[in-house]
Protein backbone atom coordinates (compact mmCIF):
# COMPACT_ATOMS: atom_id res chain seq x y z
CA UNK A 1 0.00 0.00 0.00
CA UNK A 2 1.29 3.43 -0.95
CA UNK A 3 1.06 5.89 1.93
CA UNK A 4 -0.13 9.43 1.32
CA UNK A 5 0.99 10.61 4.76
CA UNK A 6 2.30 14.21 4.71
CA UNK A 7 0.58 14.97 1.41
CA UNK A 8 -2.04 17.52 0.47
CA UNK A 9 -5.38 16.31 -0.87
CA UNK A 10 -7.38 18.60 -3.12
CA UNK A 11 -11.05 17.72 -3.63
CA UNK A 12 -11.61 17.38 -7.38
CA UNK A 13 -15.36 16.86 -7.56
CA UNK A 14 -17.21 20.08 -8.35
CA UNK A 15 -20.44 19.43 -6.46
CA UNK A 16 -22.10 22.63 -5.21
CA UNK A 17 -22.72 22.51 -1.48
CA UNK A 18 -20.53 19.46 -0.90
CA UNK A 19 -18.74 19.62 2.47
CA UNK A 20 -15.36 19.09 0.81
CA UNK A 21 -15.89 21.48 -2.11
CA UNK A 22 -12.74 23.56 -2.70
CA UNK A 23 -10.88 22.00 0.24
CA UNK A 24 -7.19 21.40 0.70
CA UNK A 25 -6.43 18.77 3.34
CA UNK A 26 -3.10 18.05 4.98
CA UNK A 27 -2.91 14.30 5.57
CA UNK A 28 -1.31 13.58 8.97
CA UNK A 29 -1.57 9.81 8.86
CA UNK A 30 -2.32 7.13 6.29
CA UNK A 31 -1.78 3.42 6.82
CA UNK A 32 -3.64 0.12 6.58
CA UNK A 33 -6.05 1.22 9.32
CA UNK A 34 -7.20 4.36 7.52
CA UNK A 35 -6.24 8.02 7.30
CA UNK A 36 -6.80 11.37 8.97
CA UNK A 37 -5.96 14.99 8.33
CA UNK A 38 -7.16 18.57 8.55
CA UNK A 39 -8.75 21.01 6.13
CA UNK A 40 -6.13 23.78 6.03
CA UNK A 41 -7.88 26.39 3.90
CA UNK A 42 -11.21 26.98 5.67
CA UNK A 43 -11.20 29.21 8.75
CA UNK A 44 -14.21 29.48 11.03
CA UNK A 45 -15.69 32.80 12.13
CA UNK A 46 -14.00 32.47 15.54
CA UNK A 47 -10.63 33.97 16.39
CA UNK A 48 -8.28 31.80 18.42
CA UNK A 49 -8.46 34.27 21.33
CA UNK A 50 -12.28 34.19 21.32
CA UNK A 51 -12.23 30.41 21.28
CA UNK A 52 -9.63 30.18 24.05
CA UNK A 53 -11.50 32.68 26.21
CA UNK A 54 -14.64 30.57 25.75
CA UNK A 55 -12.80 27.69 27.46
CA UNK A 56 -11.47 29.92 30.24
CA UNK A 57 -8.04 30.89 28.93
CA UNK A 58 -7.04 34.56 29.16
CA UNK A 59 -5.29 36.06 26.17
CA UNK A 60 -2.37 38.43 26.25
CA UNK A 61 -1.04 37.51 22.83
CA UNK A 62 -1.94 39.75 19.88
CA UNK A 63 -1.49 36.89 17.39
CA UNK A 64 -4.49 35.02 18.77
CA UNK A 65 -6.70 38.08 18.33
CA UNK A 66 -6.60 37.80 14.52
CA UNK A 67 -5.64 34.14 13.95
CA UNK A 68 -8.77 32.10 13.10
CA UNK A 69 -9.80 28.73 14.46
CA UNK A 70 -9.81 26.39 11.46
CA UNK A 71 -12.54 23.97 10.37
CA UNK A 72 -10.51 20.76 10.51
CA UNK A 73 -13.20 18.43 9.24
CA UNK A 74 -16.54 16.80 10.00
CA UNK A 75 -15.32 14.25 12.58
CA UNK A 76 -15.13 14.93 16.36
CA UNK A 77 -16.27 18.55 16.16
CA UNK A 78 -15.97 18.80 19.94
CA UNK A 79 -12.18 18.26 19.82
CA UNK A 80 -9.43 20.78 19.12
CA UNK A 81 -6.10 19.89 17.54
CA UNK A 82 -3.00 21.96 16.90
CA UNK A 83 -0.42 21.75 14.15
CA UNK A 84 2.73 23.65 15.11
CA UNK A 85 6.42 24.02 14.29
CA UNK A 86 8.05 23.88 17.75
CA UNK A 87 10.15 20.74 18.20
CA UNK A 88 11.05 21.78 21.77
CA UNK A 89 7.52 20.98 22.97
CA UNK A 90 7.91 17.56 24.49
CA UNK A 91 4.62 16.13 25.59
CA UNK A 92 3.02 12.69 25.58
CA UNK A 93 0.21 14.16 23.48
CA UNK A 94 2.51 15.71 20.87
CA UNK A 95 3.48 13.68 17.80
CA UNK A 96 6.06 14.60 15.18
CA UNK A 97 4.63 14.47 11.66
CA UNK A 98 7.81 15.69 9.97
CA UNK A 99 11.03 17.18 11.33
CA UNK A 100 9.31 20.62 11.25
CA UNK A 101 5.65 19.82 11.88
CA UNK A 102 4.01 18.52 15.05
CA UNK A 103 0.49 17.55 16.09
CA UNK A 104 -0.98 17.90 19.57
CA UNK A 105 -4.28 17.95 21.37
CA UNK A 106 -2.72 18.71 24.77
CA UNK A 107 -4.71 21.49 26.49
CA UNK A 108 -1.58 22.99 28.08
CA UNK A 109 0.11 23.38 24.69
CA UNK A 110 -3.05 24.78 23.10
CA UNK A 111 -3.50 27.27 25.96
CA UNK A 112 0.18 28.25 25.80
CA UNK A 113 -0.37 30.25 22.60
CA UNK A 114 -2.28 32.78 24.68
CA UNK A 115 0.74 33.59 26.84
CA UNK A 116 3.48 33.73 24.19
CA UNK A 117 4.89 30.54 25.72
CA UNK A 118 3.61 28.34 22.90
CA UNK A 119 4.86 27.74 19.38
CA UNK A 120 5.37 30.82 17.21
CA UNK A 121 3.69 29.17 14.21
CA UNK A 122 0.51 27.19 14.79
CA UNK A 123 -2.98 26.43 13.52
CA UNK A 124 -5.86 25.26 15.71
CA UNK A 125 -8.43 22.93 14.14
CA UNK A 126 -11.92 22.05 15.26
CA UNK A 127 -12.56 18.45 14.23
CA UNK A 128 -10.72 16.45 11.59
CA UNK A 129 -11.20 14.48 8.37
CA UNK A 130 -11.09 10.70 8.75
CA UNK A 131 -11.21 7.69 6.46
CA UNK A 132 -11.60 4.02 7.37
CA UNK A 133 -9.29 1.31 6.00
CA UNK A 134 -9.14 1.46 2.18
CA UNK A 135 -11.72 4.27 2.00
CA UNK A 136 -9.27 7.00 0.93
CA UNK A 137 -7.60 4.71 -1.60
CA UNK A 138 -11.02 4.00 -3.12
CA UNK A 139 -11.89 7.72 -3.27
CA UNK A 140 -8.54 8.51 -4.93
CA UNK A 141 -9.05 5.68 -7.43
CA UNK A 142 -12.50 7.13 -8.20
CA UNK A 143 -10.89 10.52 -8.93
CA UNK A 144 -12.37 12.37 -5.94
CA UNK A 145 -8.98 13.59 -4.68
CA UNK A 146 -5.83 14.98 -6.28
CA UNK A 147 -2.75 14.01 -4.23
CA UNK A 148 0.07 16.57 -4.01
CA UNK A 149 3.41 16.72 -2.23
CA UNK A 150 2.84 19.00 0.76
CA UNK A 151 4.88 22.14 1.31
CA UNK A 152 3.97 22.37 5.01
CA UNK A 153 5.46 25.86 5.36
CA UNK A 154 2.46 27.11 3.38
CA UNK A 155 0.10 25.97 6.15
CA UNK A 156 1.58 28.63 8.44
CA UNK A 157 2.92 31.21 5.99
CA UNK A 158 -0.09 31.71 3.71
CA UNK A 159 -3.52 33.00 4.68
CA UNK A 160 -6.05 30.14 4.45
CA UNK A 161 -7.98 31.81 1.61
CA UNK A 162 -4.76 31.92 -0.46
CA UNK A 163 -3.53 28.35 0.13
CA UNK A 164 -4.94 26.80 -3.03
CA UNK A 165 -3.41 29.59 -5.13
CA UNK A 166 -0.06 29.22 -3.33
CA UNK A 167 -0.02 25.44 -3.82
CA UNK A 168 -1.03 25.94 -7.47
CA UNK A 169 1.87 28.36 -7.92
CA UNK A 170 4.28 25.82 -6.36
CA UNK A 171 2.96 23.14 -8.73
CA UNK A 172 2.95 25.28 -11.85
CA UNK A 173 -0.72 24.61 -12.65
CA UNK A 174 -4.07 25.77 -11.27
CA UNK A 175 -5.67 23.18 -8.99
CA UNK A 176 -9.12 24.66 -9.55
CA UNK A 177 -8.91 23.60 -13.22
CA UNK A 178 -8.45 19.91 -12.42
CA UNK A 179 -11.28 17.53 -13.16
CA UNK A 180 -11.59 13.86 -12.28
CA UNK A 181 -10.75 12.92 -15.87
CA UNK A 182 -7.35 14.69 -15.78
CA UNK A 183 -6.31 13.63 -12.27
CA UNK A 184 -2.73 12.59 -11.71
CA UNK A 185 -0.86 11.68 -8.51
CA UNK A 186 2.29 13.68 -7.68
Amino acid sequence: MKSFKNKFLYFIEKVPGDFFSNTLIYLCEHDGNGAFGFIVNQPTDFTVSKFLSSIGSKSNNHITSFERLMRGGPVDLDKVFMLHNDRSISNANTSPLTDRLFLTSAPDVINSVNTNAGPNKFKLFLGYCGWSANQLESEIKNNSWHVIDANTDLIFDEPPHNLISAVSEDLGYDLSNISGESKKVH
